[in-house]
């Protein structure tokens, strides 16, 4: 009999496997064997209610967000270059963008339309490569829009600054 069982669930279900073999220290490594239907079944399912294993996001404490929401000394600018301050930054360089270039995107110094015009051509170039993928599904998720564009910048800059308050991350992240 075959199970059907998709690429999430089997790597939750093997690390979650391999996790008890290893931490009960019940079992050496050369000796793991295929769990029962019925262990599987518990683990699959304690997986399947599991809501959040971790999101690996490099977001700063919530206070501080809330604090530096005006302050032009903090950087990066909460507008569309926030979406490109971290990992995204390294293809948009290795695209071309330089790293002066790249300062005026996070800086306070420029508006959201000029901060585009600054990335555009960089941007087509690698606008496909997993970073930026990410970057992409977030705007979709967050502000509605299937990509970042001339037309549609200034309206994800304001949608990235008007939430800046207490009880965002909460509200995103569950």
């Amino acid at each position: 009999m075959s199970i059907n069982i998709n690429r999430r669930d089997f790597i939750g279900m093997t690390g979650s496997t391999l996790s008890l073999n290893m931490t009960c220290n019940q079992f050496p490594l050369t000796q793991i064997t295929i769990p029962s239907q019925e262990l599987f079944q518990n683990l699959h399912d304690w997986v399947k209610k599991t809501p959040f294993v971790d999101t690996h996001e490099h977001l700063p404490p919530e206070t501080e967000r809330i604090a530096n929401k005006t302050d032009k000394d903090k950087i990066p600018a909460p507008d569309i270059g926030i979406l490109f301050s971290h990992y995204a930054d390294s293809d948009l360089q290795v695209a071309g963008l330089s790293n002066e270039d790249y300062k005026k995107l996070t800086s306070w110094d420029l508006s959201p339309k000029d901060k585009w015009k600054l990335i555009a051509p960089y941007y087509e170039r690698c606008r496909n490569t997993g970073y930026l993928l990410c970057v992409r599904e977030s705007v979709k998720a967050l502000y509605g829009e299937d990509d970042i564009r001339e037309d549609n910048c200034e309206k994800i800059s304001q949608q990235i600054q008007d939430p800046i308050q207490s009880g965002f991350y909460r509200r995103i992240l569950r």
